[in-house]
């Protein structure tokens, strides 16, 4: 059941941020990394400043979309520290899965590396159709 597991938000944007909040809402523990001092969560939502310490005890890591646009740092815009994917990959356990978004050749690559299971939610087509319509508002 998913209100047993222990979920890791780790960067990303005012999406990922409405994400732990539902999953707090929804009885899930969660903890986030990569978002700046000034952003609040709800109480119930753990806020870890160090990237081993949040990863203790984490069932799944959840990562933005994209995951990277660069191929060497997780896409964190809402904070001022960088997080290096090949850290990040090497330092997840091997009962941990992460979910990424647009997860490029180079970051499946590290995970292979690193033997991390890794799986990309933008190629559900449900999560693709859904996303671009406030892409078209948007413009």
């Amino acid at each position: 059941m998913i209100n047993n597991k222990k979920f890791l938000v780790c960067g990303g944007d005012l999406r990922q941020i409405k994400l732990a909040e539902s999953l707090a809402k929804d009885g899930c523990s969660v903890a986030v990394f990569g978002f700046n001092k000034d952003i609040e969560f709800n109480d119930e939502i753990r806020k870890y400043s160090n990237i081993n310490h949040a990863l203790e005890d984490i069932d799944v890591i959840i990562l933005p979309l994209p995951c990277s646009v660069d191929d060497e740092t997780i896409n964190m815009p809402l904070s001022e520290e960088k997080l290096h994917a090949s850290y990040l990959l090497k330092n997840i356990s091997k009962n941990q899965i992460v979910v990424a978004g647009r997860v490029s050749d180079k970051i499946h690559t590290l995970a292979d590396l690193y033997k991390v299971s890794i799986f990309d939610y933008f190629e559900r087509e449900e999560l693709t159709i859904l996303n671009a319509i406030p892409v078209v508002l948007a413009i």
